[in-house]
């Protein structure tokens, strides 16, 4: 049996959505919500804008990271663990999540990769060897000093085209919306970090 989901003034047809089919049926929207459908620009948004500038970091990340390591690419959610690991040896994995705002799923995909790179290992906690905690490899650890090194020019290369005022007011206001919106100050959505 198929299910009724509106889809604004269309014609009734069938559409398959997640394996489920569904009928799309005619509607009016009330006058309020058809004139912000009208007046809606996808391009002045502030999540279209943070998603491009994500994208212009992510190259520069790749562009300059990637002649440091060469055939060692890696991610910047893998910069992110690899990081925050030389930081902290011995993280547990739920730390490790909160300290680099990824969520669990995101995560193990990328402990997977770095663990298949011999760049991470899992081991038991000296303290209670109950617990197992996530450690940098040798060859992670000396990757890791590598990209630190190194990390700063993408910082630079992304804030290259504002004057100095407006990166320390670029900063600042992106830390206030984070803290507004994650008091704890790390995300824990379905980060891109693959």
């Amino acid at each position: 049996m198929a299910h009724r989901v509106h889809f604004g003034d269309c014609r009734t047809r069938p559409i398959l959505w997640n394996g489920v089919s569904y009928l799309r049926t005619s509607t009016k929207e009330p006058a309020h919500l058809a004139r912000r459908v009208e007046d809606y620009d996808l391009q002045s948004q502030v999540g279209y804008r943070l998603r491009v500038a994500n994208q212009i970091a992510v190259e520069l990340f790749a562009e300059v990271l990637g002649t440091q390591v060469g055939a060692e690419r890696v991610t910047t959610g893998q910069f992110a663990v690899l990081s925050t690991l030389w930081e902290k040896p011995g993280m547990a994995q739920t730390e490790l999540a909160q300290q680099t705002a990824m969520d669990m799923p995101t995560l193990n995909g990328v402990l997977k990769r770095l663990a298949a790179r011999g760049l991470v290992d899992v081991a038991v906690d000296e303290v209670d060897k109950r617990f197992r905690v996530i450690v940098l490899t040798a060859e992670g650890r000396d990757l890791s000093e590598t990209l630190r090194a190194h990390g700063h020019l993408v910082s630079e290369r992304v804030l290259a085209p504002l004057p100095p005022d407006d990166r320390a007011s670029l900063l600042a206001l992106l830390d206030k919306l984070i803290q507004a919106h994650r008091p704890s100050g790390k995300a824990t959505g379905n980060e891109a970090a693959e």
